[in-house]
């Protein structure tokens, strides 16, 4: 667990971003924001997810009043066939979407920015990561239980992998944390290396 030496701040309202950072940073503080994410179904889902989560960090910065502070933003989307599966507008949604997942591998991409912020300046990184995941050939029935229990609206590519029956999920290859939503040991090293770059201390 880090300690760091002055205020962090997560920009986002999710329960699940919020657990995964509590298991390596400590003491920091959840950014609820309207941010209108990118949604271009046929864009570069590595692109996508690094420039929602850029947009996530500046509207955040306008909020924060510390004269140093760490900043974190995410954005995670799902792609098959190079096309992007976003949140769903709604069941019929979700099971259409859950449906073409069924018996094939998708990418779970993640784009986040780390930074530090000083009056005087600023560090800043921005990278994305992938993670595979092969679900297996699930009945229609079982989409819609799903669906119908965990209402999976606010999630990219209608589920929550830490939700779903194990019966759906056959393999992943990649950082399980990433498919959540936030590549925890990328966003470590990555804090880890903005902290020997400006020598900052570790509590």
């Amino acid at each position: 667990m880090l300690r760091l030496d002055c205020p962090i701040y997560l920009a986002s309202g999710s329960p699940r971003r919020k657990e995964i950072l509590s298991e390596i940073l400590d003491n920091f503080t959840v950014l609820k924001l309207e941010v209108t994410e990118a949604g271009d179904s046929n864009a570069d889902p590595s692109w996508i997810t690094m420039k929602n989560a850029l947009r996530k960090f500046i509207e955040a910065r306008k909020k924060i009043r510390d004269a140093s502070y760490w900043l974190i933003s995410a954005d995670t989307v799902v792609s098959i066939n190079q096309s992007i599966l976003g949140k769903p507008l709604g069941r019929s949604e979700a099971i259409q979407a859950l449906s073409k997942l069924q018996g094939q591998t998708h990418q779970v991409y993640s784009g986040v920015v780390v930074g530090f912020m000083r009056c005087h300046y600023n560090l800043v990184v921005v990278f994305s990561e992938k993670t595979a995941v092969t679900f297996q050939a699930r009945r229609v029935e079982e989409i819609e239980a799903y669906v119908d229990r965990y209402k999976p609206y606010d999630k990219a590519g209608s589920y929550g992998i830490q939700e779903l029956p194990k019966e759906f999920v056959k393999d992943v290859q990649g950082d399980l944390d990433n498919v959540v939503g936030l590549p925890k040991l990328s966003v470590l090293r990555t804090v880890r290396k903005l902290m020997l770059e400006k020598d900052l201390k570790i509590e």
